[in-house]
């Protein structure tokens, strides 16, 4: 029978690739120039691994606190994959949604095809008054983002030299925003 090493914090940079056992249902994997710690649990008869992070970016203790999270949550009851993918797939929804410089264009020929515009001047005007005043503000910003602070962020410096075009960009930011809604 093979006798296992101990493998300390201080070896993992030097581990061959493959497997290594760290402690019990704890592990890291190397890989080349990378390697990665992970917990290898079961669930329904399955075994699966759980990662937990780089070497690279991990320190060895606070994978190993991470390791004992996990198993101590398994050991309650808690399905951390069924959690973990939970997770994975909340963040896959959030980068679905667009920033705001990425969506006015849509929402602005929406607006034009339902009122039908008779002029190429009203669409210049929507465009024109919604990248100076809104995009430099809330270009970047992801469309759920977006809060009333930051449309006064838009509004305010306008509103009292050019409160006709304030008026419009307010109108024009709801409409818009009204229109991310049903995306």
């Amino acid at each position: 029978m093979k006798d296992k090493i101990k493998i300390s914090p201080r070896d993992i940079p030097k581990l061959p690739n493959g497997t290594h056992t760290l402690e019990p249902n704890f592990f890291v994997k190397v890989r080349g120039n990378s390697a990665s710690y992970f917990v290898r649990v079961q669930r329904n008869g399955k075994r699966s691994d759980i990662t937990i992070g780089s070497t690279r970016h991990i320190t060895f203790q606070i994978a190993k606190a991470k390791a004992q999270e996990i198993l101590s949550q398994i050991a309650l009851g808690v399905d951390v994959l069924a959690q973990r993918e939970a997770e994975r797939m909340a963040r896959e929804e959030l980068e679905k949604i667009p920033r705001f410089k990425d969506f006015y264009l849509q929402a602005v020929e929406d607006r034009r095809g339902v009122k039908l515009w008779k002029s190429q001047k009203h669409y210049d005007q929507w465009v024109a008054t919604l990248e100076t005043y809104a995009l430099p503000v809330i270009g970047k910003k992801k469309l759920n983002d977006i809060t009333r602070n930051d449309i006064l962020r838009i509004l305010r410096p306008i509103w009292k030299d050019k409160h006709e075009t304030a008026t419009r960009l307010a109108t024009r930011l709801e409409i818009v925003m009204q229109n991310s809604i049903y995306k």
